[in-house]
């Protein structure tokens, strides 16, 4: 049996006009905040009233990052 919620979901890239709202939504309910930098892909799903109900977001990886050069063994030099 499919859940009625479920079936009016959809999920889609970011509409360039809501970068500030999901940037909003990101400080009031991630810990992080919005802390994603350089390229990024941002999705948003909705429901079938129109609700924003989660966010996907991939960003860029650090290209520097202490704890994690060190436990990979990195150096200035790789």
């Amino acid at each position: 049996m499919r859940d009625a919620w479920l079936a009016g979901l959809v999920v889609a890239p970011m509409l360039p006009g809501d970068a500030r709202r999901f940037d909003a939504e990101l400080d009031e309910h991630h810990w992080l905040g919005h802390r994603m930098v350089g390229e990024t892909m941002r999705y948003v799903a909705v429901d079938a009233s129109g609700e924003w109900v989660a966010l996907v977001g991939f960003a860029s990886p650090a290209l520097s990052c202490g704890p994690r050069d060190r436990y990979i063994a990195w150096s200035a030099e790789l």
